[in-house]
């Protein structure tokens, strides 16, 4: 994520990329410990049985169904008040860092469900495949941003690298995923599955959100308090962690 620093320091002032950083900062660094905790796991079981592809895709679908549940609700939950919850914990001034990270929440929902795959290349010998992928993705990201800079807006400069950081993730996935078995129908069936799940959820804060009065602290503890309710639903209806 160097890339974008360098842009908006070089663009745009010093105050836009103090946010952006900030941003950066906040939304990653509790993802980074679970994503982390899992891939190790996730390499030391996918390396043991590297030559079965049915085994394979089983442990694949199961590592990216939890982490896709995992996070899709306050994912969700981020993309709409994350604003909110940024002024709250920083005040006011901090608006527009609450902004990027609305933007930001959906390249977060890629990079998360699907970074312990990035490992699948070191397991199964691609990592010439490996390499082209993140050029691949470096390009896109590259690509984008510049036509996001043209347009003179900050917003816009981030939406387009998300879009470009979305676009080259996914095809580096969908690359791997399918040569370890693991069905794209599936990926897209479990995404619908747990939208299903995860949407009376953010329906009922944004319909608490619109009949009351707005207020960042009930919508914080509102949510925390529906995201704990949606994990033990999801743990109790799929069994998810103990397929892991």
């Amino acid at each position: 994520m160097k890339l974008p620093v360098f842009f908006i320091a070089y663009f745009f002032s010093s105050k836009e990329l103090g946010f952006f950083v900030m941003t950066q900062s906040v939304l990653k660094a509790p993802l980074n410990i679970l994503g982390q905790a899992i891939s190790q796991v996730f390499y030391q079981k996918a390396a043991s049985i590297n030559r079965n592809i049915k085994n394979l895709s089983v442990i694949i679908e199961n590592t990216f169904n939890f982490l896709l549940s995992f996070s899709l609700l306050p994912i969700l939950i981020l993309s709409v008040f994350g604003k909110d919850f940024i002024s709250l914990l920083f005040g006011s001034n901090w608006n527009e860092a609450g902004i990027y990270a609305q933007i930001f929440s959906f390249s977060l929902l890629v990079e998360f469900s699907s970074a312990p795959m990035g490992s699948l290349f070191n397991v199964l010998g691609k990592q010439k495949e490996a390499l082209f992928f993140n050029i691949l993705l470096m390009l896109f990201r590259l690509l984008f941003i510049t036509v996001g800079i043209f347009t003179g807006n900050i917003y816009y400069t981030i939406i387009f690298f998300v879009l470009g950081d979305i676009l080259g993730r996914s095809l580096k996935f969908y690359y791997i995923f399918n040569i370890s078995g693991f069905s794209i129908k599936k990926i897209i069936l479990n995404l619908f599955k747990t939208l299903g799940y995860a949407s009376p959820f953010l329906i009922i804060i944004l319909a608490t959100n619109f009949l009351l009065t707005s207020n960042p602290i009930t919508i914080l503890l509102q949510s925390t308090l529906f995201i704990i309710i949606y994990y033990f639903l999801i743990i109790k209806k799929t069994d998810i962690v103990k397929k892991l």
